[in-house]
């Protein structure tokens, strides 16, 4: 160490010896390469130029464009960063070709891969392993920030991906996993026994898979922000999310609802254990299935704000842990659509048992519901992923239009301030106490400040209208 310590108090010498520093730690300069072609070939084509890249280059394209595969999966073994969010995105097809193998993409080789605004779609592996239907991420780690993952299957796991044992996936800033198929585990995700999986603010909706519709997991999963809808599983309760052992799952924020399967619990099947923070389960065929005492004696599902309501046949079969939590009843919300935000959620209605019932304890890691709304609106903290927005009883909504259309459907439109929650309310007997209303739904804000909804029913008769938020 004495060399050094003498050049540190030698201006000659320090400066000597950072340069020699600077020389030595210098990178080689990453290239910025463009795809050109949208063939599966020759120069300026996008295998072309994985194969010729250097490791941390990046991959660009002239133009947003559909490259479709003709010669087998896209290989990847190095430090690469594909980016088509300059051109608005771009699509990678497999070709679809039943009994071919040939997933879109293949990560190996622990590569660290970051895919930018891809869609990946139509690949079929029926050969070879049968895993990753869209991407098979065999060793390394894989990052989808904006990409839509769609339309592929697999015969055996991981209809549209599949993450090895030791490999590491990440979904960021709205990314889709829908309508992916598999014949065994994970019809849109298939998390390996050893490998992790982190899902923030996307959506994984209508994949199929025998165990685990939306996703299987075997190994360590997060969840935040983020929205398991419409999923199947075809053969074992599991439709939206099957967490099996030695699986480990943590939900915050995060909307499961319209999952099917045959059996209980087709939202989620919990074999392991599973940490549910301010999460919505409603509205599947059956909510959660197989909370029970693991091995190590705690209760295997621990939640916090979290309601489990509004499922048939049953909303809770199991054990659980926590606070502030509504497990079975009238949860009042509304059906799963876009109340603002990027994502589908299900917001609490008019006299809802989930507003304000929350505990105020989780604003010190939650400042915002799954919509990206402020967490906190009310007296308190509500349950569920959305949170209530209330308005201001000092600024009433401005009634802006009635359109009719048909016999029997009405269109009212008014105005108020942005990203408000608001319940319509309908009833023939306009002194009646508000509890007596017929709630029509929640209103849809069709732009900032500007909110509609809709009375289908409505007839000739005198009828009164009210909207009161939330």
């Amino acid at each position: 160490m004495k060399p050094l310590a003498q050049s540190l108090k030698n201006p000659k010498k320090r400066w000597v010896w950072m340069v020699a520093l600077l020389v030595s730690a210098a990178p080689t300069w990453a290239a910025m390469l463009t795809v050109t072609n949208p063939a599966d070939g020759g120069a300026g084509s996008l295998r072309a130029l994985i194969a010729s890249a250097n490791s941390g280059d990046t991959i660009g394209f002239a133009n947003g464009m559909t490259i479709r595969l003709t010669s087998g999966a896209l290989v990847i073994k190095k430090r690469l960063i594909i980016n088509a969010i300059d051109v608005g995105g771009a699509a990678i097809d497999g070709g679809g070709l039943t009994g071919a193998d040939m997933p879109v993409f293949v990560i190996t080789n622990s590569a660290i891969v970051d895919f930018f605004d891809l869609t990946v779609t139509n690949g079929a592996n029926f050969l070879g392993s049968g895993v990753g239907g869209g991407i098979d991420v065999e060793s390394g780690s894989l990052l989808l920030f904006g990409c839509t993952v769609s339309g592929n299957q697999s015969a055996a796991s991981g209809g549209g991906i599949f993450c090895n044992t030791g490999a590491t996936l990440f979904l960021e800033n709205g990314c889709t996993v829908s309508g992916n198929f598999a014949y065994g585990e994970g019809g849109g995700i298939e998390v390996e026994t050893g490998s992790s999986a982190s899902i923030l603010n996307s959506t994984v909706s209508g994949n199929t898979g025998q165990y685990g519709g939306g996703i299987f997991n075997g190994g360590s999963l997060i969840l935040a922000n983020s929205t398991v809808s419409g999923n199947n599983s075809s053969n074992y309760p599991g439709g939206g999310i099957f967490n099996a052992a030695p699986g480990f799952a943590a939900l915050t924020n995060c909307t499961v609802s319209g999952n099917f399967a045959i059996g209980e619990g087709n939202g989620i099947n919990n074999q392991y254990t599973m940490i549910l923070n301010n999460c919505t389960i409603s509205g599947n065929s059956g909510g959660i299935y197989g909370s029970l005492a693991n091995m190590s004696g705690p209760t295997a599902l621990m939640m916090t704000n979290t309601v489990i309501a509004g499922n048939v046949p049953s909303d809770l079969d199991g054990l659980y842990s926590g606070v502030n939590n509504l497990v079975g009843g009238d949860p009042k919300l509304a059906p799963l659509r876009n109340y603002g935000g990027a994502l589908q959620t299900m917001v609490p209605l008019y006299g809802s048992p989930l507003i304000d019932a929350g505990t105020d304890s989780v604003t010190s890691f939650l400042t915002t519901d799954e919509r990206g709304s402020p967490r906190r609106s009310g007296a308190h903290v509500d349950i569920g992923a959305a949170e209530a927005q209330f308005g201001s009883s000092s600024n009433p909504p401005l009634l802006k239009s009635i359109v009719r259309s048909g016999t029997n459907f009405f269109f009212f439109n008014f105005a108020n301030v942005p990203n408000v929650d608001f319940t319509a309310l309908m009833s023939t007997n306009p002194g009646a106490p508000l509890s007596n209303w017929t709630t029509l739904g929640a209103v849809l804000q069709v732009s900032p400040g500007s909110y509609q909804f809709l009375d289908a029913g409505a007839t000739n008769g005198a009828e009164f209208y009210r909207v009161v938020s939330p």
